[in-house]
């Protein structure tokens, strides 16, 4: 056909990469960069050894009912690392926290054909608020090694990305971000504050911690039966506290926690703890 050779044409001369998308996406034809057009939108489709990252453009209409439905969609070819690669990451964050109450960026990167990780610690100037840093060349120029994961903290501040973290993780190739904060001299992996996402082309994506290291347990999923007791009483609580605070409050007569002092010195009303224990 004639528009399958116009394209050939056109994705052989461009940087850019365009498709239609039919039912599959097909990983070995795509290029770095990719514009697919699919049922309902516009997607950016990012490919490097590190894996997939597919975005919708939000701002660009585009509906063609030949085509087949396309959704947003990380797929990373990377293994994930164990959790004790985050912990140690975790005693540099605190070690240089406890040293100078400053900031540190570590990278993650993973060699090919030894399917191993490696922990390197840039060269950086760190301060309390930022971490000034310079990519190792030995990593970043090899073909031998994946940028998996990069990460900072933020001593004890909270783990948020900064407009500055904004500017320098998007239009990259695809690879982890994340920030780690509320460090203490005991902080362990699971009661330290931490963020963690990727940008897929068109914007970022917030990506949970066990998708990023092998944590050893996968999700929980409530069941339907715990969720309906909690929602009962979630609803039964709501009520009581609607009760309490509809009456004056001050902090001579009333106990500054009027819920509080319901749950102590009232009984609830036992039609609702029963219809509670029946859920």
């Amino acid at each position: 056909m004639k528009i399958d050779k116009a394209l050939e044409e056109i994705n052989n001369a461009g940087l850019v990469k365009i498709l239609f998308f039919t039912g599959q996406l097909s990983i070995p034809n795509l290029d770095f960069y990719n514009i697919i057009f699919a049922a309902s939108g516009v997607f950016v489709v990012l490919k490097s050894d590190f894996g997939v990252t597919v975005g919708k453009l939000s701002n660009v209409k585009y509906t063609n009912s030949s085509l087949k439905e396309l959704d947003d969609a990380i797929y990373s070819f990377v293994a994930k690392p164990p959790i004790s690669l985050f912990t140690e990451i975790l005693e540099m964050f605190k070690y240089v926290n406890q040293k100078m109450d400053a900031e540190l960026c570590v990278n993650v990167y993973y060699h090919k054909a030894n399917k191993t990780f490696h922990l390197n610690i840039v060269d950086q100037v760190v301060s309390m608020g930022s971490a000034d840093y310079k990519y190792d060349e030995k990593f970043e120029m090899s073909n031998e090694y994946i940028r998996y994961l990069q990460i900072h903290s933020h001593n004890t501040m909270s783990a948020t990305f900064s407009s500055k973290d904004d500017k320098d993780e998007n239009y990259t190739a695809p690879c982890y971000f994340g920030v780690v904060g509320k460090l203490a001299n005991d902080s362990q992996y699971y009661n330290i504050e931490s963020k963690y996402r990727i940008w897929d082309g068109t914007k970022f994506v917030t990506i949970d911690f066990g998708d990023i290291f092998d944590i050893g347990i996968t999700k929980i999923k409530l069941q339907d039966n715990i969720i309906s007791r909690l929602d009962a009483v979630i609803e039964f609580s709501k009520e009581q506290a609607k009760k309490r605070y509809s009456y004056p409050f001050n902090n001579g007569g009333m106990s500054q926690y009027p819920l509080l002092e319901f749950m102590e010195d009232d009984d609830p009303d036992e039609e609702w703890l029963k219809h509670i224990r029946n859920v």
